[in-house]
């Protein structure tokens, strides 16, 4: 197609370009996508690390949980039966627990981590919870529907380092635990001897009177989440960049350039340059369009014949 552009063409449509407004449009699209992309990124990335320190925590907690109940079902009845005159601590689930979870600790991978059997009036003074302690076992006596808390610490009076923290209630659900701990006179001797009559008495049957708690430091999870927001960030970035690129360029070629096309010729015709022709292959609005605006020109010249020769 040829259009003959006037300067006073092109001066009417200076400053009126529909591609400076796509640009910018496009522009703001792509600074609002990268935006809403980057908060959802950092919301999955989170997401997962919560996730990967929490299947941790669960785990630790359920094998203290099966050592606790294989302590319960078969160490402790076969101790008790060989030994009626002493106390052994390894009849207590707790015992065989902090045990194996220590040994656990060995291991570097596992060294920072931490099990807690915590009791507001525990037996063995070492079990005393702390402030955060006594506030989650309190929370569980508020409501016994509750069965589990988890959330995320900066540090606790244990560790001081970010950490993720999994407790379940203790209740006495036993009444043989009662045997030990109801009153200091039905307690084995030589417990009482151990621990002295002060602690870990009056229990009551059904009671909540303590919390188990695994602390799993949250800090090296977290760390390798951000630092794994960089790559996906950057190819988000990058795929979003070429779409929005992709974008513009076909908008640029299928709709913006034959519309400025359209309005040139437009504004010529109406500047008395008739004789032009819009292409009209396209079969698309802009094509319905073009097709019109030819058979408008058309018209119009056939009008300016007549007037300028009215005798034909």
């Amino acid at each position: 197609m040829t259009i003959i552009q006037s300067p006073s063409v092109q001066s009417s449509l200076r400053g009126k370009r529909l591609g400076h407004k796509l640009t910018v449009i496009i522009g703001l699209i792509f600074a609002i996508g990268m935006i809403v992309s980057g908060v959802f990124i950092t919301l999955i990335v989170n997401q997962k690390a919560q996730q990967e320190v929490n299947t941790k925590a669960t785990m630790l907690m359920e094998t203290m949980n099966s050592v606790r109940d294989y302590t319960s079902k078969n160490i402790a009845p076969k101790l008790n039966n060989l030994a009626t005159t002493e106390f052994l601590p390894e009849v207590v689930p707790a015992f065989s627990a902090h045990a194996v979870f220590e040994n656990l600790r060995q291991n570097p991978k596992y060294k920072e981590f931490l099990y807690r059997e915590a009791a507001l009036n525990p037996t063995n003074i070492n079990d005393k919870a702390d402030s955060f302690e006594a506030e989650i076992i309190e929370q569980f006596r508020q409501d016994y529907k509750l069965k589990e808390k988890t959330g995320f610490l900066s540090s606790s009076s244990r560790i001081n380092k970010s950490v993720f923290y999994i407790a379940r209630p203790l209740a006495v659900t036993q009444r043989s635990c009662l045997e030990c701990h109801s009153t200091p006179s039905r307690a084995p001797k030589k417990m009482v001897d151990k621990y002295g009559k002060q602690n870990g008495f009056n229990w009551r049957f059904n009671e909540i009177i303590g919390a188990q708690i695994v602390l799993v430091p949250a800090e090296g999870v977290l760390s390798d989440a951000q630092q794994l927001f960089v790559p996906i960030a950057l190819a988000t970035l990058i795929i979003f960049g070429v779409a929005i690129t992709v974008l513009h360029r076909w908008l640029q070629q299928q709709i913006i350039q034959p519309i400025t096309k359209i309005a040139y010729m437009v504004e010529s015709i109406s500047m008395g340059y008739a004789d032009q022709k819009l292409d009209n292959e396209r079969q698309d609005e802009i094509g319905i369009l073009s097709r019109s605006i030819n058979r408008m020109v058309i018209s119009l010249q056939m009008a300016i014949a007549r007037i300028n020769n009215p005798k034909r």
